[in-house]
């Protein structure tokens, strides 16, 4: 599909319309004189808006990418309301053409606007169904972000490199099944497999865990531990003890519990008994102790002094006395029901004592019940040594036993893979016809696109991986980016031969430092050639002299003409 329109609104109204066309699209700075610069005046951001419509989180737009600062922009996005709206169509030579129309706006819900054909999508949502009606692709596995990746070249990572142009946490497996649909051998197993290595990768992480929590060794000695214990109760079954040893054995358990318990009890009664003791001896010898005469001469002295002295001395020591006697029975009013109680108790200690002994008489074996109570230890140690070790050895079984059968579907898949490799080299040598024409245009060399079969260490890969032939091992930035162009559009090319679904644009950033011959070559010669658009941003005295600015560009920009006009 190409770009047919981009449209910046806002509160106000429209900001920027930018309509496109087949071809090459450029976007430019409209400088007038030595003071005036083309750079920081939206050109990248256009590249930004347009990945942002793809769903990219749009931090790009106004972070700043080393120290992660926010620019004013967010404010004016948010502030005013900003609405993006990008138009996708089939055919740019007809109106009548199928197009696909993306709105997204700054805002959180629920004044988000997140549409597709007028339709509002979650973020959950909204990617898959861009990737069916774009790409009409429906599994998980390329995502969207993936597919989209080398046609809008914005970031460092993708203006670096040829391939390798998803994030530094994408795996191999990530990339094989990007490869596998971007060369038309995309297996309808691709989920299926993608989970399984990512399954067969954590498998080996806990296997690797379980090695170092585990005593491996230690599993051999399960049938030794197996014998020990069917000897040791053999060895228990023919000591001479009552058919129903165990059964008074668990009796006698509870006498004891019981006669601990009533112990217990006993000595916290005995407690209680003895702090009101002792606070009823503190009452009384604090009411043995007033001293009557020095209190009646005190009495006396201060009834001179305060004639209408109400109490007498006699009622005085009387209210005392009687505070104290209160005081009294309230603190050994428990004492009657404490004593009961100590007296009940006592008497169930002493039967459960006599309990006791008719026991011990019961079990007065000695040497049997030393003997038992050995091989009872003995046989808990290894009951409870046997289950450890075999829990642990059928967490390791069923830990090989899973891996084994991830092993088993990755061989399938290996299988299946290895049936694609004729359909590979078949299409990749359709697409290395049109990488050679191109290539052969810029550099008058001609490159290749091969599979990878070996890594940097020499060892088989397991991964479809491609590698280029023929390009310098240390190229310019300028080649770079050329390389790089002569890559997508060959790619755009060979879609269109196999009907592989594909975007017919490429956005590229700092072609700038790409050689002026290369630039007219890519301009007038290659891009005129292909089904496609070469859109790009571009410094105005960057631009070779014999190339027809008005014929290319799309929208112009400058200090005092900004994309967003602040």
């Amino acid at each position: 599909m190409f770009l047919k329109s981009l449209n910046i609104s806002g509160i106000e109204g429209e900001i920027r319309h930018i309509d496109f066309h087949k071809g090459v699209n450029l976007i430019v700075d409209n400088s007038v004189g030595e003071n005036e610069s083309g750079n920081n005046v939206g050109k990248t951001t256009i590249l930004r808006l347009v990945d942002y419509c793809f769903g990219s989180s749009g931090k790009n737009l106004y972070t700043d990418p080393e120290f992660k600062t926010e620019s004013e922009i967010k404010d004016f996005l948010i502030e005013q309301q900003v609405l993006i709206t990008l138009v996708l169509a089939k055919n740019l030579d007809s109106e009548a053409a199928p197009k696909v129309t993306i709105e997204r706006n700054f805002l959180k819900r629920p004044e988000k606007i997140q549409k597709i054909n007028g339709e509002t999508f979650t973020d959950k949502k909204f990617a898959p169904r861009l990737a069916e009606l774009v790409f009409r692709h429906t599994e998980i596995k390329p995502t969207l972000r993936h597919l989209i990746a080398k046609n809008i070249r914005d970031e460092k990572s993708k203006l670096n490199h040829i391939l390798k142009v998803l994030s530094p946490f994408d795996t191999d497996i990530q990339y094989e099944t990007l490869y596998q649909f971007q060369f038309g051998v995309h297996s309808a197993n691709g989920d299926a497999y993608s989970r399984a290595k990512d399954e067969h990768k954590k498998q080996e992480t806990y296997k690797s865990q379980l090695s170092k929590q585990f005593n491996l060794s230690e599993f051999q000695l399960l049938p030794t531990l197996e014998s020990t214990m069917e000897e040791l109760g053999a060895k228990k079954d023919s000591l001479d003890l009552d058919s129903n040893y165990q059964q008074q054995l668990d009796e006698f358990d509870l006498v004891k519990t019981e006669m601990g318990r009533c112990a217990t009890t006993l000595s916290t009664i005995t407690l209680r008994k003895d702090l009101i003791e002792e606070s009823r001896n503190s009452l009384e010898k604090d009411k043995s102790q007033v001293a009557v005469d020095e209190i009646q001469a005190l009495y006396a002295e201060a009834k001179l002094l305060i004639p209408d002295l109400q109490k007498t001395f006699e009622e005085s020591v009387h209210f005392h006395n009687q505070m104290i006697e209160n005081k009294l029975e309230f603190i050994t009013k428990e004492l009657p029901s404490l004593t009961e109680e100590d007296r009940a108790i006592r008497i169930k200690l002493h039967e459960l004592e006599l309990q006791a002994e008719q026991y011990k008489e019961l079990l007065h074996k000695d040497k049997t019940l030393v003997a038992l109570e050995k091989i009872n230890t003995d046989l808990n140690r290894l009951i409870e040594r046997h289950a450890k070790l075999s829990e642990q050895n059928r967490i390791w079984r069923t830990c090989l036993g899973d891996l084994e059968k991830l092993n088993q579907a990755l061989e399938t898949f290996s299988d299946q893979a290895k049936l694609l490799n004729s359909q590979i080299a078949a299409n990749l040598e359709v697409f290395n016809t049109s990488l050679k024409r191109i290539a052969q245009a810029l550099y008058g060399q001609q490159y290749m696109l091969i599979r990878s079969e070996k890594d940097k260490n020499g060892k088989d890969l397991k991964t479809l991986q491609f590698e280029m032939l023929g390009v310098s091992s240390n190229p310019g930035t300028g080649e770079k980016k050329g390389h790089i162009t002569a890559f997508d559009l060959a790619y755009i090319e060979f879609a269109e031969k196999l009907d592989i679904p594909h975007l017919n644009f490429i956005m590229h950033d700092q072609i700038e430092n790409v050689d002026d011959r290369q630039i007219v070559t890519i301009l007038e010669k290659l891009v005129p050639s292909i089904n496609c658009q070469y859109i790009a941003p571009i410094l105005k005295d960057k631009i070779p002299a014999v190339i027809d600015l008005k014929k290319y560009t799309v929208i112009e920009l400058s200090q005092s003409e900004k994309l967003f006009k602040v």
